[in-house]
């Protein structure tokens, strides 16, 4: 294979939102630990190849499968596709048989994990949904993110599956004090798929993807940005000060650390810009900041 090649099998990797996914395990796993679970590194690792695997598996499914949609799109650095496979049609069959693989080996791993720790048959069965939503996200029959699901879809897999993995995999089973993240998490999952909605608006439009900013526009798409980022916000200056949870995390910090992002969500509220240039200028920051804040936080 030549090294050219292999390049454009990388960039459909878009390997870059690994990070975020590495970084929403993380956070899973160090509240595990801060709840009073020992850290066991081979269990971190061997769960994190997982959700590698079901992670990775997404950017190749999707460019498969959205591949006339991104015809009519331009690629951005956080939507649109890759462009890879617009340009070398002769790799489509690559990316859906390698996605393919790439779930078969989480699921291998998930069967590995389950024996070697001794995990209730609910691992697998958690592993295995993480990567039916992932792979039906845009494949047929069901093309969740075409059928007004995308948002749910992306909610759930950020808000809960991605950071329940890292919790499960050291803790072994969901609690008070990780429920009590999920709806936060779920807020943050919302204005990142709105976001990343926003600049694709004219091109999801034509390709017949029914989201809710082709649905309901750039401006509304910016107002519900804002809207959950506050939600986000607010929820942790209550936990902080209604004293709820175990002292040993402190929301009101959390709730400062989250201004970045909520910060830029009421400048592009303010601002709604319609002209898609400078709306993916101003969502690109946005997302950047919801990478730095869930960074922190674990930090």
């Amino acid at each position: 294979m030549k090294f050219h090649t292999i390049s454009k099998i990388i960039k459909l990797g878009r390997l870059k939102f690994l990070i975020g996914g590495f970084l929403l395990f993380s956070f899973g796993s160090l509240l595990a630990v801060l709840s009073g679970t020992k850290f066991i590194l081979n269990r971190f690792l061997l769960g994190y190849a997982i959700l590698f695997m079901a992670h990775l598996s997404v950017s190749y499914s999707n460019d498969y499968f959205d591949v006339d949609v991104d015809r009519y799109g331009k690629p951005t650095a956080i939507s649109g596709g890759t462009g890879v496979l617009l340009q070398n049609p002769e790799l489509r069959t690559f990316s859906k048989r390698f996605a393919i693989v790439l779930i078969s080996l989480s699921m291998v791993l998930a069967l590995i994990f389950t024996i070697l720790f001794s995990y209730p048959a609910s691992f697998p069965i958690f592993v295995l949904l993480g990567n039916l939503l992932g792979w039906y996200y845009t494949a047929p029959p069901l093309k969740l993110g075409y059928h007004k699901f995308s948002e749910i879809v992306v909610v759930l897999t950020i808000g809960f599956m991605v950071p329940g993995m890292g919790y499960f995999v050291l803790k072994r089973e969901f609690d008070f004090l990780f429920l009590i993240f999920v709806l936060p998490l779920m807020f943050y999952g919302l204005s990142f798929i709105i976001s990343v909605e926003i600049p694709d608006m004219e091109g999801d439009r034509l390709g017949n993807k029914n989201t809710l900013v082709v649905r309901k526009g750039r401006e509304f798409g910016f107002t519900l940005v804002a809207f959950s980022l506050s939600l986000g916000t607010l929820y942790f200056l209550i936990l902080g000060i209604m004293n709820l949870v175990p002292t040993i995390i402190d929301f009101l910090l959390i709730a400062v650390f989250s201004l970045p992002p909520l910060c830029l969500g009421i400048l592009g509220l303010l601002r709604r810009p319609t002209d898609r240039n400078f709306a993916t200028k101003l969502v690109s920051r946005i997302v950047s900041s919801f990478y730095l804040f869930i960074l922190i936080v674990d930090c």
